[in-house]
């Protein structure tokens, strides 16, 4: 009998979150942890479904709670987009880092996520959708491992893009 990969996610719910006295609406929901089964290879062996690209580029800044989401955006060929995405501190310090490629919507044209989480030292690279364009599935490895990997986007030389394009270089 074959095993069937399973995913599972779990959301928290805060009092927090409840609708305002105001009569607003709060909504919040965050993956607090995602566990998939993993391609069983290693970071280094990972293929990207969609290879990055950086032409052009618009800067975006969200809040998030204490911390800010620096996101950097590429228009790459149409219908491709790439988001690369730093969690920063208060202090500018990136607490964690993300690029998306391809259909950034979830659908069924090809997608590929890499992660880094420096604060928990771990990383994961995935592909949806892109048949043998790419490894299937998702692999996981430690943030020191992904820094300065090629086949990853080298999410060391994008962090400092994104600082230097978006955040004026600095912390």
């Amino acid at each position: 009998m074959n095993a069937v990969p399973r995913t599972a996610i779990l959301l928290l719910a805060c009092a927090a979150c409840a609708p305002a006295a105001t009569g607003e609406i709060v909504r919040e929901r965050r993956v607090v942890s995602q566990v998939a089964a993993p391609w069983p290879g290693s970071l280094r062996a990972w293929v990207a479904a969609v290879a990055p690209f950086e032409d052009g580029g618009e800067c975006r800044v969200y809040a998030d709670g204490r911390d800010r989401i620096v996101v950097l955006l590429f228009k790459g060929p149409a219908p491709e987009e790439r988001s690369v995405a730093l969690t920063v501190d208060a202090q500018g310090k990136v607490l964690g880092y993300s690029d998306v490629r391809g259909n950034l919507y979830r659908g069924t044209r090809p997608r590929t996520s890499v992660t880094v989480d420096l604060e928990g030292n771990t990383s994961t690279a995935e592909n949806e959708h892109g048949g043998a364009r790419g490894t299937p599935g998702m692999t996981m490895g430690s943030a020191a491992e992904a820094m300065d990997l090629e086949n990853l986007g080298t999410p060391r030389r994008m962090i400092e893009m994104v600082k230097r394009r978006c955040m004026g270089g600095g912390n």
